[in-house]
């Protein structure tokens, strides 16, 4: 049983992840429009699937491993050598694609941050809409998404550093992991390579849309979140929660769950993993900015609604359609082709889908958790990945780069294993 844990499930784990890098990567439409989107689906179900029910199963540390290559330092030189490629990647990126903060015809994404970074800054009133060419937008973005560029707007650095760096501490963190961790050394130097190969395989075939978009940096919250998961310090856990709840919301319907199980598992810590988060959500939203305008989120979440059908039923001549849902990435598409009458009906069926069964998921797990009681941290961390895995796969726009951070984070789930068996 042993041999097969710590064998074959992590080399499974891997063939995924690479399966799901390559269906991101190089063959984004390989197997057409249709078929993409189930194929990278189905590898990423199956991957958080067979991570979770490792949580239910029980096994025993190996002092022999333990005692293993504690004074290997391969893996260093692999997470310099990854830093310093896909960073020169970014830096050409950067070359290529100067970012102009009046010019939206390819992404809003930086001027949008740009505008409420500004705004910020100089005292003024962040969310309110925003002019752009040609529209006005009311702004979309969370604290967290914004906030973090507020050092790069202060010294005059160009964005996409932010984004890289903060990619990179969640990579970090996991190479902090396998150095602490026991297994051989020669597999700490190869799993140091698949969140470089990931990212790397991403950048390279998504060169535009990296240079435009933000989604690096959402990436490495949500793997501080997975790593976070493992950490018995009240502090790592919620401020890596807040990250994610702060930027990108679509761990909110997730957190039930959490909260469940570290109430179940550690009440005082629960508790004050609450305070903390309470403390923190007030300070860095609902009173500098919700208190003054409680409809801001509601107006955020509006737009993106009305984007949506935009993009799915655009009004101008020369926009394509759901150009983003015929990309090789999210099942959106088959709502779009055979879903029932008109277009902003076929939309709010996929909603409705979607709500549905992100919640089922999160209600599964729970039961699961109840009947079973399986290892706390395991469970929390495939939990979330089963749970991101039909959150991301059902959004209404599926922009690829917002499949960067499923990819990072399933590129860590064998170590997670690994190091949890025999530690």
């Amino acid at each position: 049983m042993r041999s097969l844990f710590t064998r074959t499930v992590p080399v499974i784990l891997t063939a995924l992840f690479l399966l799901q890098a390559v269906l991101l990567g190089k063959w984004q439409l390989q197997f057409g429009p249709l078929d993409n989107p189930v194929w990278y689906f189905v590898s990423g179900m199956l991957a958080a699937v067979i991570f979770l029910q490792r949580a239910f199963i029980v096994v025993q540390p190996t002092i022999g491993e333990i005692r293993k290559s504690l004074t290997r330092y391969l893996h260093w030189l692999v997470f310099v050598a990854g830093a310093v490629i896909v960073g020169n990647l970014f830096s050409e990126l950067i070359t290529v694609y100067p970012l102009d903060m009046l010019d939206t015809s390819f992404s809003d994404i930086y001027p949008q941050v740009h505008i409420m970074t500004d705004r910020f800054l100089h005292g003024e009133k962040v969310y309110a809409d925003i002019p752009f060419n040609g529209y006005t937008l009311f702004p979309t973005y969370l604290p967290l998404t914004w906030m973090p560029f507020i050092p790069a707007e202060i010294l005059g650095l160009d964005y996409r550093w932010v984004s890289y760096t903060i990619c990179l501490a969640g990579i970090l963190v996991y190479a902090i992991w396998l150095h602490r961790s026991a297994i051989a050394w020669w597999q700490k130097s190869l799993y140091m390579v698949l969140p470089f190969a990931g990212w790397l395989s991403y950048v390279w075939y998504h060169q535009q849309e990296t240079a435009y978009s933000l989604e690096s940096m959402i990436a490495g919250f949500y793997m501080l979140l997975l790593f976070s998961l493992f950490s018995k310090r009240p502090a790592v856990r919620i401020l890596a929660l807040m990250l994610c709840l702060l930027s990108r919301y679509s761990v909110v319907l997730w957190i039930p769950l959490y909260i469940l199980v570290m109430y179940r598992e550690s009440g005082k810590m629960a508790w004050r993993m609450t305070v903390y988060g309470v403390v923190i959500l007030l300070v860095l939203y609902v009173i500098p900015f919700l208190i003054h305008d409680p409809s801001i989120f509601q107006q955020g979440y509006a737009y993106h609604d009305k984007a949506a059908l935009a993009e799915w039923q655009p009004s101008e001549p020369d926009q394509i359609p759901g150009k983003h849902l015929h990309e090789g990435a999210g099942l959106a598409i088959f709502f779009f082709k055979y879903g029932k009458g008109e277009m902003d009906h076929r939309l709010q069926t996929l909603q409705q889908v979607h709500l549905l069964l992100t919640s089922m998921i999160v209600l599964l797990c729970g039961v699961l958790y109840l009947r079973f009681r399986p290892d706390k941290d395991l469970f929390l961390a495939g939990s979330l990945i089963l749970y991101l895995t039909f959150f991301y796969h059902l959004i209404q726009i599926p922009y690829s780069y917002l499949f960067l951070t499923l990819l990072l984070m399933g590129s860590v789930l064998p170590v997670l294993l690994l190091r949890k068996s025999i530690s």
